[in-house]
């Protein structure tokens, strides 16, 4: 496994996310890519500062932090940390970074808490594993 893809929200969840690859996956990685995607709105602004620029720039810093983060876990410092921000939803996003990206596993942090009452049918793992044919491996937080 040489690249591994991060999807991440800025949360603990995916704080974890990143230590975990980091702390288990960093002997085999060559590249790290952290992804921050923002929804864009629909709606035209009519102020001076429009919605998408102040989510953009939350974005970019969230991101800042992110790579930051991941460089003082990894203890390999050969491994290359990318950070990337779409402005498109996640599956869009993460089709788009698969497209440009050799892409071996995508990660997700995500909080252990059960997310209803069928497993199968809110499992992010299933849904994430056929949307893009790639191993995908959720990590709760302990």
């Amino acid at each position: 496994m040489k690249t591994i893809l991060i999807a991440s929200d800025f949360s603990p969840y995916s704080k974890y996310a990143i230590r975990f690859a980091a702390n288990n996956l960093s002997f085999r990685l060559q590249r790290m890519i952290i992804l921050h995607a923002i929804y864009p709105s629909a709606r035209p602004s009519t102020s001076m500062i429009h919605l998408d620029d102040i989510l953009l720039e939350k974005s970019s810093r969230g991101l800042e932090a992110d790579h930051a983060y991941a460089l003082s876990v990894l203890p390999d410092a050969k491994v290359d940390v990318v950070t990337i921000s779409k402005p498109k939803h996640i599956i869009e996003s993460v089709h788009e970074v698969m497209r440009e990206e050799e892409v071996d596993m995508i990660m997700i942090g995500m909080n252990p808490q059960p997310l209803g009452n069928s497993h199968t049918d809110n499992d992010p793992v299933i849904h994430w594993s056929s949307a893009f044919k790639k191993p995908v491996l959720a990590v709760p937080m302990a």
